[in-house]
């Protein structure tokens, strides 16, 4: 979810060319949109400069944002596993991100993803009429 979402994001911007403005106590750094792809965390991607380029995303109207910095840690925690050492403590870790992984919400991810992408595109991701789960 996370790279789809990214990539979506990076897309926006770069059909839309657009270039990002940082003001610093020295000087103004101007990002263009291919700087903004590989130089900007994808957060600051999310909710700062998508909103400056198009439409402000409706936020007020879900839990959007709680959801994809959930979704986003979620995602470095299994991307970056770190080694908690050895012995038993170590088992302690895995126990952690497996509970993580088996208590983590993907369906309301999903579908807070899903609005997300389909607010900025019109029926950009459908529900299957299948009446099947995949």
């Amino acid at each position: 979810m996370c790279v789809s979402l990214e990539s979506f994001v990076n897309e926006i911007i770069a059909r839309k060319q657009f270039e990002y403005k940082v003001d610093t106590a020295k000087r103004t750094e101007t990002y263009n949109y291919t700087q903004i792809q590989n130089e900007i965390d994808f957060k600051t991607k999310l909710f700062k400069i998508v909103p400056q380029c198009e439409k402000k995303f409706p936020a007020e109207k879900s839990s959007f944002k709680s959801k994809v910095i959930t979704l986003i840690d979620f995602r470095n925690k299994l991307v970056h596993l770190k080694a908690a050492g050895y012995g038993k403590d170590s088992f302690i870790h895995q126990s952690e991100i497996l509970r993580l992984v088996l208590g983590f919400d993907y369906n309301g991810s999903l579908i807070e993803v899903r609005n997300y992408m389909n607010f900025f595109i019109k029926d950009y991701i459908l529900d299957c009429d299948c009446e099947q789960d995949f």
